[in-house]
């Protein structure tokens, strides 16, 4: 039976596409405008300084989007993808207007999803300058950036579920939202952005501005590449080990709350185990997955440094800002180590650097986002926000540093079997 002509199968896709882009974008544009209903319907008006605090943070997403991915189609789009996330939040509103503490956890939702955005619109950036067609760029993007979606998926949804299952009393209903709220923004971004992003034509202005950022960003991140190699893998090894012990030291004064104090251990070890999942479906190699969650946990610990420093108490409140901090602290790190993965190199130091020269950017951009966005909660988040900061700051420095380094050491100490062909080089 005649096939048709090859043309026809890329014209039946193509028209497939359109129709279910569309009804995509539709979707996810009625969850996001599900929550405002909602708060229109029932008359409970959050206050005025919540809604302000959301208009600043769309605003500064925006700017910090655009100045990434140099298109005004893609920041917008990254913008608006966390969305659905956020309309969560403003959907239980029917009885009792939208509380600051909820408030809080709705923005941390916001800026995973806004980091996953990120990541997908530059994905997409990238593949629309290799002169890939629009739709074909979206469904690469799509495709592809599966191995970082699902970890970050996995560590948004299962670290706040571990307090549902063992947290203090009171901590089930935020943390269920703050779970599935971290899944609608994730799923939204990942989806809306390469979507929204095809309606581009990906001219010759684009693909140029697209070129200099790119050459741009490879001259700043080359001192952080050096990082994933011998001798200086080692040397930055022993520099996070450094700073871990003294964040162990200085977090070791912090004051734990009698409603968490019993269940903290059993926490901690779920979360641990969630990361560490997320970080073995992020890279196919048991040394990288080993970096990748040990840098998380250490971006964490520095955020309980901060906490003791500034004699916050880690209570359930504390705890559910955490939870919501870990996913935050987790998707830079896991974007380099995928980008790693996918860059298919065996050596270890190749496959960092070509992870770092492919995520790097949307790591740093989306780390210094995440400080920003997060400014208008700061006085809500109280005296926790300095720890904040510092795991945030320390994530940054995992994703470009740390765990390349880590991961290039634990070669150098354990190195894999390699084949004959591949140690002297036989085709």
């Amino acid at each position: 039976m005649d096939a048709g002509p090859p043309g026809s199968i890329r014209e039946a896709t193509v028209s497939l596409f359109s129709p279910a882009r569309n009804s995509v974008l539709l979707l996810l544009a009625l969850a996001a405008l599900s929550g405002p209903a909602f708060v229109a319907y029932s008359g409970q008006f959050p206050a005025p300084a919540i809604w302000l605090r959301f208009a600043a943070m769309l605003v500064a997403a925006a700017f910090m989007a655009f100045t990434r991915l140099r298109d005004s189609v893609l920041a917008l789009a990254a913008a608006l993808a966390p969305l659905p996330g956020v309309s969560l939040f403003f959907g239980g509103t029917i009885e009792t207007p939208l509380e600051p503490a909820d408030a809080c956890l709705a923005a941390l939702v916001y800026v995973v999803g806004f980091g996953v955005a990120l990541t997908a619109g530059d994905r997409f950036a990238a593949h629309l300058a290799d002169d890939e067609p629009p739709h074909v760029a979206a469904i690469l993007v799509l495709q592809k950036s599966l191995r970082l979606f699902a970890p970050v998926l996995i560590v948004a949804v299962l670290v706040p579920s571990v307090l549902i299952a063992a947290g203090p009393a009171g901590s089930a209903t935020p943390a269920l939202l703050l779970s599935i709220g971290n899944a609608l923004a994730a799923t939204s971004a990942w989806l809306a952005v390469p979507l929204a992003g095809s309606f581009l034509t990906g001219g010759e202005d684009f693909i140029a501005r697209t070129n200099r950022s790119r050459e741009s960003w490879g001259l700043r991140l080359e001192p952080a590449m050096r990082a994933a190699r011998s001798p200086w893998a080692m040397s930055a090894s022993g520099i996070f080990i450094v700073l871990t012990v003294l964040a162990a030291f200085g977090s070791a004064s912090l004051a734990i709350g009698k409603d968490v104090e019993g269940s903290l251990p059993s926490l901690a070890a779920g979360a641990f185990a969630a990361v560490l999942t997320g970080a073995f479906l992020a890279a196919s190699s048991w040394r990288r997955a080993v970096a990748t969650s040990v840098s998380t946990s250490a971006a964490l610990l520095f955020g309980a440094w901060g906490f003791a420093r500034a004699a916050a108490m880690l209570d359930a409140p504390h705890l559910l800002l955490t939870s919501g901090l870990c996913a935050i602290a987790f998707l830079p790190i896991a974007a380099t180590a995928a980008a790693a993965t996918l860059s298919e190199r065996n050596d270890a130091a190749s496959a960092s650097e070509a992870g770092i020269l492919s995520a790097g950017p949307s790591a740093a951009t989306g780390s210094c986002a995440a400080l920003v966005l997060l400014a208008p909660w700061y006085r809500q988040i109280g005296d926790a926000r300095a720890g904040f900061v510092l795991a945030i700051i320390l994530a940054a420095g995992g994703a470009l540093v740390f765990q390349p380094a880590i991961t290039g050491a634990l070669e150098e100490l354990l190195p894999r079997r390699r084949s004959l062909s591949e140690r002297y080089r036989v085709k």
